[in-house]
């Protein structure tokens, strides 16, 4: 899947990804605002992610009051795409 997710990038119009990783990069306050979630949520987690893997959604899942977490085995970042 890593060659699909390439092609998929190079597609993109210039300054897209460009745009994507600020935006990953000045996320703050997660955990604040997941504790904020009034209704249940649904996490859908890439065991083989290696951009945003499991363990690092710890903080985040923590602070959701009413949550389920389905983590996919055999999928990375790319969830959907990989296994729909």
């Amino acid at each position: 899947m890593i060659g699909e997710n390439l092609r998929l990038m190079q597609r993109q119009k210039p300054g897209v990804m460009h745009v994507d990783f600020a935006a990953c990069n000045s996320y703050a306050n997660g955990a604040q605002a997941a504790a904020k979630v009034a209704c249940p949520a649904l996490l859908v987690l890439g065991k083989r992610d290696i951009m945003t893997p499991p363990r690092a959604t710890k903080e985040l899942t923590g602070a959701l009051r009413d949550k389920r977490v389905v983590e996919v085995g055999g999928s990375g970042h790319a969830l959907m795409a990989e296994k729909p």
